[in-house]
């Protein structure tokens, strides 16, 4: 998408143009009070010189749009390894990953969380680490597939 638009970057501080407007504007003044000869010119002579002190650049932005992440945490801990969980888990994940993909705006990120060999799940401080490489502005969400037996502490 490109993108034109005008942008100033005074020469001087804008006070100082504020004050140099409002001379001009008060001499124009004058000048149409007594009647002086070029009424309408010293006006946009003014007018355009202000304008040129203002610093006007036009500028072409070519942009495109960042998709936003969604952060998708897997619990892998031991009571996932209990009846059919893991099986239920991998069709959850596939058809996540599945749904997530047609969606043209976003993109997801997986994680694994917990430990075989560890009676207790906890996901909290796996998700921060992970949420701090994603950029803040493209944050869309956080999908947690697990049993339920987390323990964060």
């Amino acid at each position: 998408m490109e993108n034109f638009h005008l942008s100033f970057f005074p020469l001087f501080p804008e006070s100082i143009l504020i004050a140099f407007g409002i001379l001009c504007a008060v001499l124009c003044l004058l000048s149409f009070v007594t009647r002086r000869s070029l009424l309408l010119t010293r006006p946009l002579l003014a007018a355009l010189f202000l304008f040129y002190l203002a610093g006007p650049s036009l500028l072409e932005e070519t942009r495109e749009p960042l998709k936003d992440t969604v952060l998708i945490v897997r619990d892998n801990s031991a009571s996932q390894q209990l009846g059919n969980r893991k099986e239920i888990t991998d069709k959850i994940l596939k058809s996540l990953e599945t749904s997530l993909s047609n969606i043209p705006t976003l993109e997801y990120t997986k994680i694994e969380s917990g430990d075989l060999h560890q009676d207790k799940t906890a996901l909290s401080a796996d998700i921060l680490k992970a949420i701090e490489a994603i950029p803040l502005n493209r944050r869309a969400g956080i999908l947690l597939i697990t049993d339920g037996q987390v323990h964060d502490e």
